[in-house]
């Protein structure tokens, strides 16, 4: 805008003062410090309908030797300025324009102003000074409510976020999805699309490219059933165990241990070796008992054939 206009526009604007409201006081919290008609002569600030309920006015003027800060805020934040402009008097011409964004929740926020002289401010004290709504605020006709759009993207993690995106946002789909984009519809709300992600069920579901650099060369020669029974819809074959079966995984290592925890030894190594040992002796015992049997069978043979003789 500022730069579209006559410069004797700007000019004249030097003398009043917009783009400040023409009531507005200008000064700051302490009361020692007056921003001159003369700094500011034009400006557009872009934002929102979420900030339209609210004001935007300079925050603080950080006035120094050789740079002054003025600081772009709005009536709905408690904590500080959305943006700041950096001026250095130097390198500064008459009727330049700054261009400004917002920062944080106030990221989508684009603006500029024009500013005509530094050399009254150079006059003033210097220091920090800051400023309250309404005694700074920015004329109706400065502000722009700009067509709805996406203001940023959240990642989180839990409670905690870890990035905000507010300008271009690229989604890549890793190992196990699928991203897709569906047009809009009454079901989902209406006038906007969706980004869908998927994934995929049945499809790729293991730990990136452990099947691609195997050495094998071959996804398809991994086991996909074990007696006909096919993996759960996240690649997993189940084992369970129960009071008497205990199933261990053993660590490093692509294995499971299976221990009985109810079956006992009958009897331990000491009570084997004694009863080896008399197993021994009882076959020992076995023979010489064979034996003698062998000799009374004997006897009695030879005893029954004298008898037989006597009696004829």
């Amino acid at each position: 805008m500022a730069n579209a206009v006559l410069s004797e526009w700007l000019n004249a604007n030097a003398l009043r003062s917009y783009p400040l409201y023409e009531n507005c006081i200008k000064i700051d919290k302490s009361g020692t410090f007056e921003i001159p008609n003369d700094l500011l002569v034009s400006a557009q600030i872009n934002f929102s309908k979420e900030e339209a309920d609210g004001e935007f006015y300079i925050g603080y003027i950080d006035n120094y030797e050789d740079t002054v800060i003025i600081g772009i805020s709005h009536s709905s934040n408690d904590i500080g300025a959305i943006a700041s402009i950096k001026v250095d008097h130097e390198s500064h011409v008459v009727n330049q324009v700054y261009a400004f964004a917002g920062s944080g929740l106030y990221s989508h926020i684009v603006g500029s102003i024009c500013i005509h002289s530094l050399e009254e401010l150079q006059k003033y004290q210097k220091g920090h000074f800051d400023f309250v709504v309404g005694s700074t605020t920015f004329e109706t006709n400065c502000l722009f409510i700009s067509v709805p759009m996406l203001k940023r993207v959240e990642v989180y993690s839990g409670d905690t976020m870890v990035h905000s995106e507010a300008n271009v946002l690229r989604l890549k789909a890793g190992e196990n999805i699928r991203l897709s984009y569906e047009e809009a519809s009454e079901s989902y709300g209406g006038s906007t699309g969706i980004i869908r992600i998927d994934a995929i069920n049945g499809e790729n579901l293991q730990e990136p490219d452990v099947c691609n650099n195997s050495p094998l060369g071959n996804k398809d020669l991994y086991i996909k059933t074990i007696n006909g029974i096919v993996p759960d819809s996240f690649g997993n074959f189940n084992v369970y165990g129960d009071e008497c079966l205990e199933i261990i995984n053993l660590p490093g290592s692509n294995a499971i241990q299976v221990v009985d925890k109810c079956a006992q030894s009958c009897c331990g190594c000491n009570d084997m070796d004694t009863l080896v040992a008399t197993l021994d002796m009882l076959k020992t015992k076995e023979e010489l008992l064979s034996s003698m049997v062998d000799s009374l069978r004997t006897q009695q043979s030879d005893m029954i054939a004298r008898l037989s003789q006597e009696i004829v």
